[in-house]
């Protein structure tokens, strides 16, 4: 969608899309190797100048028949004892399931580690056990009917994303584009469901 926007808005743009974990998001942001990125808002630096966008929950992730919806939210106490495949430390997710753990005194049955997406849900897929994702990350494999899930209710398996940008670096007018192109397009991924369970909380 941000692309289609961008090229229809402003062909003249060019832009590099990069993926990778928060942590190296946030140090090419502050050494000038990118311009803009999403993050989860724990831990950022001062040098950041950030924009909350959406809050979004944690689901519970597993096979289809295990009896997780969308509509019936489930704790991860609740869970706890189920074969479970997460990141390993210092990835953000299992940082902060790891918190919630240790304050509800829950010792999870963690299984496998894996800090690839893809690999966590192929594991999932291949019957090793379940996870715990957001929505977004999930979202096509719900609508194939490939995997189920639930909405985990615990205090604090809640994540706010931000649009992040260095503060030592002037913004340019095409980084403000593509920034409002951007929120745009979350925006409306959210009010069109394609977000489920996410909030958007940007200030105008």
């Amino acid at each position: 969608m941000l692309l289609r926007q961008l090229q229809q808005q402003y062909p003249q743009i060019r832009i590099t899309i990069t993926a990778g974990y928060a942590g190296h998001l946030q140090e090419w942001l502050e050494v000038g190797e990118i311009d803009v990125a999403l993050l989860y808002s724990a831990k950022l630096s001062a040098s950041l100048n950030v924009q909350p966008l959406v809050e979004e929950k944690l689901w519970f992730v597993g096979l289809p028949g295990n009896g997780l919806r969308s509509g019936k939210p489930v704790t991860l106490d609740s869970m706890a004892d189920r074969p479970i495949i997460l990141p390993s430390r210092p990835h953000g997710l299992r940082i902060l399931v790891d918190q919630v753990s240790q304050e509800n005194n829950l010792q999870l049955n963690v299984v496998a580690e894996t800090n690839s997406m893809s690999v966590q849900k192929r594991l999932v897929l291949d019957g090793h056990g379940y996870t715990i994702l957001p929505s977004i990350a999930i979202a096509q494999e719900l609508a194939q009917g490939c995997l189920e899930a639930a909405p985990l209710t615990n205090a604090g398996l809640t994540r706010t994303i931000v649009m992040a940008r260095s503060r030592d670096r002037n913004m340019t007018m095409s980084v403000k584009c593509v920034m409002q192109t951007l929120s745009g397009c979350i925006s409306a991924s959210i009010e069109q469901g394609g977000w489920a369970h996410a909030k958007w909380i940007a200030k105008e």
